[in-house]
């Protein structure tokens, strides 16, 4: 009844949002124990440890599917206190560091109308610094090496932007065309994007971009939901 969305490693502690409870839980990264639980704002979906600190964007979802305000939190690891927060957008849901540090959160918007919105913050003074109108309805969000931003959108596929200049590559009038139901995504050392589409019934893939173009498509089988994804560089 917790519903556990996502999670992040600090201070040899794992952080998971609750979302169904407005928590984030958090446990001993080595034995698994339970160590304490944080109340946060409604609907906290994705996490990222950082700076000596665990951001998590809330997404003022309400019991109705109506949204409240959307937040993002500032958490120390250490004392397990909410030490700062910024409020942001509609539906805030995903989070992503650039390589000068800047956190980008993605407000996916309310689905009939308000759209996709990237935030751009300072987080260590949780200052806004700059937004992006990207459009659609974006989730997850993976920032390669090259500083490019890549967003999955359900309907449309992939949308893009230039992390660093805070430009459109790929908005919604010609995103990146990889089939409906784009839910995971990561990037691995050499720049290439990973997205996996969802399907309840039929049969899910993997597509795997490098820049503007999809390099193959591996079948993950009937049924099993590919909802998300991470890239781990093979052991030696």
């Amino acid at each position: 009844g917790s519903n556990p969305y996502a999670a992040a490693v600090a201070n040899d502690r794992l952080f998971v949002t609750l979302f169904l409870k407005n928590m984030v839980y958090v446990l001993d990264c080595g034995t698994g124990d339970p160590i304490d639980s944080i109340p946060v704002k409604s609907g906290p979906e994705g996490i990222i440890a950082a700076n000596g600190a665990v951001y998590v964007a809330c997404t003022g979802i309400q019991p109705d599917y109506s949204y409240s305000d959307a937040w993002v939190l500032k958490i120390d690891p250490e004392t397990l206190e909410v030490i700062d927060s910024l409020k942001v957008g509609i539906n805030l849901q995903t989070l992503a560091l650039d390589s000068t540090g800047r956190l980008h959160a993605v407000a996916t918007g309310d689905y009939s109308g308000w759209e996709g919105r990237i935030y751009v913050i300072d987080p260590d003074g949780l200052i806004l610094l700059d937004s992006v109108l990207i459009g659609g309805y974006p989730g997850n969000i993976a920032i390669n090496g090259d500083d490019i931003a890549y967003l999955v959108d359900w309907n449309l596929g992939l949308l893009s932007y230039d992390a660093g200049a805070l430009t459109i590559i790929h908005g919604t009038e010609d995103p990146i065309q990889v089939g409906t139901g784009s839910m995971g995504i990561d990037v691995d050392g050499e720049n290439r994007i990973y997205v996996t589409l969802y399907s309840a019934s039929d049969t899910n893939w993997m597509k795997v971009i490098s820049g503007d173009s999809i390099l193959t498509t591996i079948n993950l089988g009937t049924a099993v939901g590919a909802s998300a994804l991470r890239f781990r560089s093979a052991e030696p």
